[in-house]
């Protein structure tokens, strides 16, 4: 009884002297000032004063930098004639319709870092790209010009799995397109880097703090 009233009393000892630094400890920290204070966020980069960029900011800005390009488009498709007595007399079938396209070309936030050293800020992020789909405008999608039949022809109909093929082909068509063109890419990266360089020099203008901006891509922080 009496080894069981020790442990009890060793146990509010040990939480007494843990609340007593718990509360020193929150004293101190209340008593920093705002410059001595450092912080971590979610993203794991060390926020030194208010005039370190915040990187959730930093990712909120390269999405707003995204650049949206629409193409106007001819799709032109082939009806291939269909095999079986059902099918005799049948031929390829050429048809043919004018649509508009949206392509979305940015950078892929979740990889953007920062790194403070000094007074000196890198921004790493990856090279831009198309983002999603290429997304055709429905509205848009002009009523299928068919090559007539003969005749004698037995009918060849086109139909909505033929257009929606066509349509798969076509838009593969401008992704090879715009993928040909890194002028497109390099002016989605040039955008994110006048935004965040921006931003950057609002922060230092009000708090005083005078940091030298870099950017890089993101493979170079490994290399």
């Amino acid at each position: 009884m009496k080894k069981l009233a020790t442990v009890l009393l060793t146990l509010c000892l040990l939480l007494s002297f843990n609340t007593g630094c718990s509360k020193k400890d929150k004293k101190d920290a209340s008593t920093k000032t705002k410059k001595e204070q450092t912080s971590k966020d979610e993203e794991g980069i060390i926020q030194v004063d208010s005039s370190a960029p915040d990187i959730i900011k930093v990712r909120s800005i390269c999405q707003l930098a995204t650049m949206d390009c629409y193409y106007h488009n001819v799709c032109k498709g082939v009806k291939s004639a269909g095999t079986g007595v059902s099918h005799i007399g049948e031929k390829d079938r050429e048809f043919w319709f004018e649509y508009s396209a949206e392509a979305t070309i940015g950078i892929d936030v979740s990889q953007v870092e920062i790194v403070i050293d000094g007074d000196e800020i890198t921004v790493y992020y990856p090279h831009a790209q198309i983002i999603g789909n290429i997304r055709v405008d429905a509205d848009s999608t002009t009523e299928p010009i068919c090559q007539e039949e003969g005749f004698f022809q037995n009918s060849n109909y086109i139909t909505a799995d033929d257009i929606t093929g066509a349509l798969v082909n076509a838009n593969d068509a401008i992704r090879q397109e715009i993928e040909s063109d890194p002028s497109i890419f390099r002016a989605s990266e040039m955008r994110a880097e006048e935004l965040l360089e921006n931003y950057i020099n609002q922060l230092m203008a009000q708090s005083g703090k005078t940091y030298k901006i870099k950017f890089a891509y993101v493979e170079s922080m490994t290399a």
